[in-house]
């Protein structure tokens, strides 16, 4: 059996890859997470380091380290008298001897991948792509702690046959690698693996989003005109949305009274937003999660908030924002947001918040009789898992793949190169032939001219 690892280029989770982004609580010693990167900047850097800054710089290599042999780049650290391996991303156990990703082509007919996830993967995924929830495209693990491992034929397995590349005599098939099991997010994996070459590719997983121009909703999510009183609006780089967006693109949600609406009510507050697939509630593909219940923010899209709600004292108005991501069932995205219109703003007073310490649901002012607004936008996911950039760790050499246009040149010149071969080889006999004739006819023509003297020219004249 050969195993292959693989480099990872993006720092993503929801499989074997370290990303604090997904649980920010894996950072140590104090230190905060990197959301863009998904490694923890460690604020004690000149005592801890490390992708979580859990090792402490004084115990590299120290007591018992020189009884303990980390494999694979791994590092020991020590305390005088336990030792451990701080591993690299790409390996795991005790000394760091396996590999977070294996791929086994020797049968010829089938693949074998084992994958390790990192950190806390119990509501975790990893399927052959477009299978989930097929227990036969379903990567399982033999019992708790193991890897995730699935064997499928390249071939008639039920989870459609692999990619098959005639000039490279190649299998790829694409697994998708999802921390939750319902959401899909930036910090997902997309993971390729090719028999034939014995080559584990990995690549960050990309969506696009598009907007469908259906306006805003009512609370029965029927198509209504705009709202006149409050302005709903998702933006990016301060532009409302209106083309394709990649995944983990930063969405902002914007809400505020619009002049109408500020001269009916003196306040309003974010009461519950949430985000679904924009299936029937009843279908059993829904799905759906809470950004904010009762004016706070809740853990359930705790990984893709990068801010919570702030008020902007100058406009008053509401915002929050999150990273595109969509829902592994269904390619629409619905953020809907409840909203609490207030005739006296001390009936929509800030609430203090657990999650976050803060007060929220700030708003602007004016009157009317409270009520409420139930307001959305539908986000049209397409290209899921889309390849924004891929490495490749390879142990053989790709063969290599040449098109069919680069053949024929090179046929082409082979055959020009043979005729040229040949008229050179003609014209080299016939110069050797005539140089050979030519030293014949000198050989008579200067004979005569050697015996001149004897001819008895003169006693003639």
């Amino acid at each position: 059996m050969m195993f292959f690892a693989i480099l990872a280029t993006t720092f993503v989770i929801g499989g074997a890859v370290f990303d604090c982004g997904r649980d920010p609580t894996q950072c140590q010693a104090d230190s905060i997470c990197n959301m863009d990167t998904g490694h923890c900047i460690c604020d004690n850097a000149t005592t801890h380091t490390g992708r979580d800054c859990s090792i402490v710089i004084a115990d590299i290599g120290q007591f018992p380290c020189s009884n303990t042999t980390c494999e694979n780049a791994g590092i020991c650290s020590g305390d005088g008298t336990n030792s451990s391996c701080y591993c690299t991303e790409d390996f795991t156990g005790v000394l760091c001897e396996i590999p977070r990703y294996q791929l086994d082509c020797s049968s010829g007919t089938n693949m074998t991948l084992s994958i390790v996830p990192e950190g806390d993967f119990a509501n975790g995924a990893i399927f052959i792509e477009g299978h989930q929830g097929d227990e036969n495209c379903d990567f399982t693990q033999a019992s708790p702690g193991d890897p995730y491992s699935l064997t499928v034929a390249h071939i008639g397995s039920g989870c459609a046959d692999a990619d098959y590349n005639e000039l490279q005599d190649t299998y790829t098939r694409r697994v998708v690698i999802l921390n939750n099991r319902d959401q899909v997010t930036r910090r997902d994996e997309l993971v390729m693996a090719v028999c034939g070459d014995n080559i584990l590719t990995k690549q960050a997983s990309t969506i696009t989003v598009a907007v469908l121009n259906q306006g805003l909703r009512d609370k029965d999510l029927g198509n209504v005109p705009i709202d006149s009183d409050i302005s709903f609006n998702m933006t990016l780089d301060g532009n409302v949305i209106n083309g394709e967006l990649s995944l983990g693109d930063d969405v902002t949600v914007e809400v505020s009274l619009t002049t109408q609406g500020s001269q009916k009510y003196q306040a309003f507050r974010l009461e519950e937003c949430s985000a679904t697939n924009n299936l029937p509630d009843t279908s059993s593909d829904y799905r759906s999660a809470n950004f904010i219940e009762n004016s706070c923010h809740v853990p359930a899209l705790a990984s893709v908030t990068l801010q919570p709600m702030t008020l902007n004292s100058t406009t008053g108005s509401v915002t929050f924002v999150f990273d595109a991501f969509k829902f592994s069932k269904g390619d629409n995205l619905l953020i809907r947001c409840r909203i609490k219109m207030c005739e006296a703003a001390v009936n929509c007073g800030p609430r203090d918040c657990a999650l976050t310490g803060d007060a929220t649901g700030l708003g602007r002012r004016r009157r009317n009789a409270d009520t409420e607004k139930v307001l959305g936008r539908v986000l049209s996911i397409t290209d899921p898992l889309h390849a924004r950039t891929e490495r490749k760790w390879n142990t053989v050499p790709d063969k290599c793949d040449v098109s069919t246009e680069i053949i024929g040149v090179i046929i082409g010149l082979s055959i020009l190169i043979f005729f040229l071969l040949a008229i050179c080889t003609t014209l080299l006999i016939r110069a050797l032939f005539g140089s050979r004739k030519h030293m014949q006819m000198d050989h008579f023509s200067q004979s005569p001219k050697a015996h001149l003297p004897q001819f008895n020219f003169q006693g003639r004249c």
